[in-house]
């Protein structure tokens, strides 16, 4: 009789331990691309900052002449937003873009 006892109060406590886990509500980063809620991700949208890259990765950089004319033909909401994520402190992953479209300007 303990035997069972025991077994049944392991297995409820399994269950709740589980249906905690389930519960938690997740840390993930919001990987909406809007801009409006997360400006490192708007910065890392290939929709909107890929023609400033010359790879799909955005890893490398076009040559100054291309992100001019690139810059140049965004929409001005979009640079607004680009200028906006640069001079949010908390991007400095994305350090290098910013820089290069500061000096697009």
């Amino acid at each position: 009789m303990l035997l069972r006892m025991i077994s049944i109060i392991a297995l409820a406590s399994s269950l709740v331990g589980e249906a905690r886990a389930v519960a938690q509500p997740t840390t993930e980063p919001d990987m909406d691309y809007s801009g409006e809620s997360d400006g490192e991700n708007f910065l890392a949208d290939p929709e909107v900052v890929g023609p400033l890259y010359s790879d799909k990765d955005l890893m490398r950089m076009r040559s100054v002449e291309d992100m001019k004319a690139a810059w140049r033909d965004m929409s001005e909401d979009n640079r607004q937003k680009i200028r906006d994520a640069c001079e949010d402190p908390q991007n400095q992953r994305e350090q290098d873009l910013c820089a290069a479209v500061s000096g697009l300007e």
